[in-house]
């Protein structure tokens, strides 16, 4: 645990200081992203998905597909070609998503060093070290964001094309980005709500539909009861739960902005998805995607509190997450990335 909280210690230093280099937003990203980016880049047998990651870079190596998207598979082989062995992909991917990650935050976020620890709190940078095609796709996503919000579909179609070349559930990004900037009335809030309470009642007939009429699919929306566990699903609602409910009870102080708009969506949608839909696996994929976003949506409303007490919720809301984070990540080993192996090959 050391390691990673020194990772940790050592990129927030660095992104205390790029506020002198705001035009450099590369250097400064590179330099942020380089403790942790590092130290995920060189691990070994840490993650839950290592081994099975491990097996698939072995047999991309001998010219072999596991079925994988082809841009995974095309930059997985060049990775291993050029470091001479498998853990160049594992580098490559690691640094490649830490550091488009940092530089989305320094971009984007009103409090970078807070969104930053909310990355390495909320577990979303050890979730990067097990589904690492999701966040090769995710960290794309988070680009595509800006060039909807400026309705340039040409760029923001790109953008996802490549995403899904990592990892297809990014193609679901066509939908989510451009309906999280719709601005809802009070009421339509209300009606998907219900809407999506009462669907699970009759989801097991709509997919038996949806399978007939488009069997080629039925993999990826299968109702699957074994998708999420209990705690999970509990873990999941009540960090999304929490903080929607706080972004409620702050909406009439919330600048009605398009930025802040498609924060607040994608973290009601994001409810909506862990509440009710997730037992569908291409749904529960959805909800990655939406949940990043809590790390520019939580400084978003710690934004609102007057400069007197905003010292005071930040330090208060770190400590509740470090709380959460050693009692959901840290006491579990939930997503098995202790202790911290390292190895040079």
């Amino acid at each position: 645990m050391i390691v990673y909280i020194t990772g940790l210690l050592a990129s927030l230093l660095c992104i205390h200081f790029s506020k002198k280099a705001k035009k450099r937003h590369n250097l400064a990203a590179f330099i942020s992203a380089l403790p942790l980016g590092l130290i995920s880049a060189f691990r070994w047998d840490v993650g839950t998905d290592f081994y099975a990651y491990r097996m698939a870079f072995e047999s991309i190596a001998r010219g072999r597909n596991y079925g994988f998207e082809p841009l995974f598979v095309t930059i997985s082989s060049f990775a291993i070609k050029i470091w001479g062995n498998i853990q160049g992909a594992f580098f490559l991917f690691a640094f490649l998503t830490i550091f488009l990650i940092t530089k989305f935050i320094l971009q984007n976020s009103n409090n970078p060093k807070l969104s930053f620890t909310l990355f390495f709190l909320l577990g979303f940078y050890f979730s990067s070290m097990n589904i690492i095609r999701q966040y090769v796709a995710l960290s794309v996503i988070l680009f595509s964001v800006k060039y909807a919000y400026r309705k340039n579909w040409i760029k923001f179609s790109l953008l996802c094309l490549i995403a899904a070349g990592f990892h297809s559930s990014a193609i679901i990004a066509f939908f989510f980005v451009p309906i999280c900037f719709i601005k809802f009335e009070k009421m339509h809030y209300y009606i998907i709500f219900a809407l999506s309470a009462f669907l699970p009642l009759f989801l097991p007939l709509i997919l038996r539909i949806i399978r007939f009429i488009l069997p080629q699919y039925a993999y990826i929306i299968q109702y699957n009861i074994e998708q999420l566990n209990i705690l999970e699903i509990i873990y999941y609602v009540s960090i999304v739960g929490f903080n929607l409910l706080l972004g409620v009870i702050s909406f009439p102080k919330i600048e009605k902005t398009r930025e802040n708009i498609f924060l607040f969506n994608c973290i009601f949608f994001c409810f909506l998805c862990y509440a009710f839909l997730n037992r569908i696996p291409l749904i529960n994929r959805a909800a990655i995607y939406l949940e990043f976003f809590l790390i520019l949506y939580i400084p978003m409303i710690v934004n609102l509190f007057s400069k007197k007490y905003k010292r005071v919720v930040t330090i208060s809301i770190v400590l509740l997450y470090a709380l959460s984070f050693y009692t959901t990540i840290l006491s579990r080993n939930r997503f098995d990335v202790f202790p911290y192996n390292m190895k040079f090959l």
